[in-house]
This record gives C-alpha cells, sequence and structure tokens, in this order.
C-alpha cells in the first residue's frame, strides 16, 4: 500500500470517527430506545427474541475466523483505524480553538 492510499485512509477514519464523535449522543439514545422497546414487547409477550439464533448469527465475533480477518484487513484497516480513534478521542481544541475562558480574579 502506498502512502496515497494510507493517507486516504487515515483521513477517512478520522472523519467517520469525527462523525461518530458528534453523533454519539443521538445514536446511544436511539439505540437505548431501540432496545428497551424490544424487551418490552418480548416481557408482553408480543415478540419472542431467540437468543440462541443470536448467539449463532454473532458467535464468529470470539472465534478464530475475527482475528484472520483482521489480520488479512491490517494493512488498510490499521490507518483506518488510527485515523478513526483520533477522530474519536482528540479534544475539539485541537480542530477549533474555544475561547479563552474567563476565570475569577482575587485580589491579594
Amino acid at each position: 500500500m502506498d502512502a496515497v492510499a494510507m493517507a486516504g485512509m487515515f483521513l477517512l477514519g478520522w472523519m467517520s470517527g469525527y462523525l461518530i464523535r458528534v453523533l454519539k449522543k443521538l445514536l446511544l439514545l436511539v439505540m437505548g430506545g431501540q432496545a428497551l422497546f424490544l424487551l418490552y414487547l418480548q416481557r408482553n409477550g408480543i415478540i419472542t427474541i431467540n437468543y440462541s439464533a443470536f448467539y449463532e448469527k454473532f458467535k464468529w465475533l470470539v472465534t478464530d475466523k475475527a482475528i484472520e480477518l483482521m489480520i488479512q484487513y491490517a494493512e488498510v484497516g490499521l490507518p483506518y483505524a488510527c485515523g478513526f480513534l483520533l477522530g474519536v478521542f482528540v479534544p475539539r481544541s485541537i480542530l477549533r480553538p474555544s475561547p479563552p475562558r474567563k476565570y475569577v480574579a482575587f485580589r491579594r
């Protein structure tokens, strides 16, 4: 992979990480509401959640195949992951400086 592709993946990762950081409260609110709504429907007997099928669908996440996939896509995934983490965890002050805070000055 050349440097331009790595820089592009890093930039895409940073932009998506920043977008997630900006929208995380909204996303968590929606996802939490959906989970509570589904659990409410299950408790009242309207729907049935088949947890064994859910486990079967997502058990590959805890197997060796997941590790093999990570290694296979590491060349593309590492720059993207680094940019994503930078976009999520770097303070906004680096991107857009905030105005100086006004503190109360104590006189001696």
